[in-house]
């Protein structure tokens, strides 16, 4: 006989839940406490209690009403079980999302038969049908719903009634679900054909890899550090530094609307430049070189180029004491004379930038305030400090960052020290990096106009096919933040499990995530490579400069030998060894 009516399972089959029913009674549990309402007192311990009370007592197709008619509930007024009821109604209404398989069966199925829904839950067909039309099911023609029919698909009574009120045998629909027992073996048992439906482990499935990856990893990661932000930062002013802070700080808004903050558009050249300007004019040469230098081993070049002074012009007085751009600050005693000798036009270089900088800066107030940025060392806040101290208005500046490796005046969401969970982001650090930046260059100084001083930005890297995967993962996790917008910040998620996503991708990347991600742009000291260059085992100095230079080590190795292992405890355990090499 001819299929006349497609049914569909509704949950875990057309539609997912972002959050689990325990976590939504958490929230509704957080938001009555917020609104100061008496009921909140223990509501999600209570509404477990009561679901197990009817089922207990052999109701097996109860509604919502039933749920607050239980003798759990016995103490509140009919308007305040009202109250949690539409209050329920309304976040899982919330709570919902396309399932991907069940979407292509839909839309397989919806053109050529009449579809209805037929689903064993206590909302009624009402708030279901809201939920089916939120998601982009607009063709359902009928909704059966166990608590209303006083039937259910576990026990084949629902399928039954359907079939009756329909006008039809079972043989003349076809049933779509996830649940083996209900959705697959019982049809079969009545006659009807049947689908089992997957259900994704995503929340999200597009076939776009970046926004799948930015919907359900990056997303989740993100409303967990936003949300850490606003109670970390306890009400003090935020001002968040670009490039990376930007695109935190939109993510910020999308929760948390009415907070007001401030972008800072740093340039680190020019910070260094003004703290180089003040102390180069009260200290000896080698004090000030001892004070500014902060890289091991840093080359003359290197500080030349991160105090914005440009070596050519020096090159004369550099060769008279004998010095090479190669050459170690830290082994150069010539330097200190040259410095002394070349004061009076390295403090002219400085003044022009350090002045426009002074006055950008004097748009902030940084005492009291929270920087907020991704991280690491915090070295624009310890740079800002330094700067603030030469100028001789020392403040007290708090970093809030996504992982620090100190707690000098710095909080961390993922890690606060330099432990194995930091050393672990180490090995991915430029992907995060990456992932988080704006579509504009970094700052490269300041410049005045119409008596209003401006940031210069440099000319951004990302081009092409890397603008597209950029904004497709961050526009990711915008939806995804925007989903959780509705619960006002009270979203209970498990940190753990969606890091622990995070690290897989990071520490154990497949060829995929290489293949889609390593090829992004990464502009750093000056020069544009991308996040994961190809070497070769053969030319061993190319290999190693590669390795150094590359902030997602364990994709490069992963890249080099094809083998998925665990490299990042080979790359911390180099990292270690170094260290105590070079403090020797």
């Amino acid at each position: 006989m001819n299929i006349q009516y497609i049914s569909f399972d509704v949950y875990d089959t057309l539609i997912r839940r972002i959050f689990t029913p325990q976590q939504l009674y958490r929230m509704m549990e957080i938001k009555l406490k917020e609104e100061g309402c008496d009921c909140y007192k223990d509501f999600s311990r209570k509404r477990i209690l009561a679901e197990k009370e009817l089922r207990n007592k052999g109701n097996k197709n109860y509604s919502l009403s039933d749920v607050y008619n239980t003798d759990v509930f016995i103490d509140l007024t009919l308007n305040e079980k009202d109250k949690l009821r539409f209050l329920e109604e309304e976040y899982e209404i919330h709570n919902t999302l396309p399932n991907y398989y069940g979407r292509k069966l839909y839309k397989k199925y919806c053109k050529k038969y009449q579809i209805i829904c037929v689903s064993d839950m206590y909302l009624d067909k009402r708030v279901i049908g809201q939920i089916l039309k939120k998601n982009g099911y607009s063709a359902i023609n009928k909704i059966y719903v166990s608590c209303e029919e006083e039937a259910s698909k576990r026990e084949t009574t629902l399928f039954l009634k359907v079939a009756e009120d329909l006008n039809i045998s079972c043989n003349e629909i076809l049933h779509v679900g996830d649940a083996l027992r209900s959705d697959f073996i019982n049809p079969k048992l009545l006659g009807m054909k049947s689908i089992r439906c997957h259900k994704s482990e995503e929340f999200i499935k597009t076939n776009d890899f970046c926004y799948d990856l930015g919907f359900n990893t990056l997303g989740p990661v993100m409303y967990g550090f936003c949300q850490w932000l606003h109670k970390a930062a306890a009400g003090r002013p935020m001002i968040f530094l670009a490039r990376e802070g930007l695109t935190i700080q939109k993510y910020y808004h999308i929760l948390y609307k009415k907070e007001n903050t401030q972008s800072m558009f740093v340039s680190r050249r020019s910070v260094i430049n003004g703290t180089a300007y003040i102390l180069l004019q009260r200290l000896s040469s080698d004090e000030f070189i001892q004070t500014i230098s902060e890289k091991r081993n840093e080359t003359v070049e290197e500080l030349f180029c991160r105090l914005g002074l440009q070596p050519e012009k020096y090159m004369s007085g550099l060769q008279r004491e004998k010095i090479n751009l190669s050459d170690a600050v830290s082994h150069h005693k010539s330097l200190y004379t040259f410095i002394e000798k070349n004061k009076k036009q390295i403090l002219e270089d400085f003044a022009a930038e350090h002045q426009n900088f002074g006055e950008y800066l004097q748009q902030f107030c940084l005492s009291g305030s929270c920087l907020v940025d991704i991280g690491w060392k915090g070295s624009m806040q310890n740079i800002l400090e330094k700067y603030m101290k030469a100028i001789g208005k020392e403040q007290a500046i708090w970093g809030l960052y996504f992982g620090a490796t100190n707690k000098d005046h710095k909080n961390g969401y993922l890690f606060e020290e330099n432990n194995k969970t930091g050393q672990n982001t180490f090995c991915f650090s430029g992907l995060l990096e990456v992932l988080m930046q704006p579509m504009l260059g970094s700052v490269t100084g300041y410049e005045k106009s119409n008596n209003e001083v401006q940031p210069v930005f440099d000319q951004c890297e990302f081009r092409g096919d890397d603008v597209n995967k950029i904004k497709k993962l961050q526009s990711g996790v915008s939806d995804f933040l925007n989903k959780c917008a509705f619960f006002e910040g009270n979203c209970q998620f498990d940190k753990q499990m969606y890091m622990q996503k995070l690290f897989r991708l990071g520490l154990y990347p497949s060829n995929k995530d290489i293949a889609e991600l390593g090829n992004i742009s990464v502009y750093e000291n000056g020069t544009t490579r991308r996040l994961v260059e190809h070497a070769s085992l053969l030319r061993f100095k190319d290999l190693k400069k590669k390795f150094v230079e590359t902030n997602w080590k364990t994709a490069f190795l992963k890249k080099l030998f094809y083998l998925r292992l665990p490299y990042h405890v080979g790359i911390n355990y180099l990292r270690r060894y170094m260290d105590q090499k070079g403090n020797q």
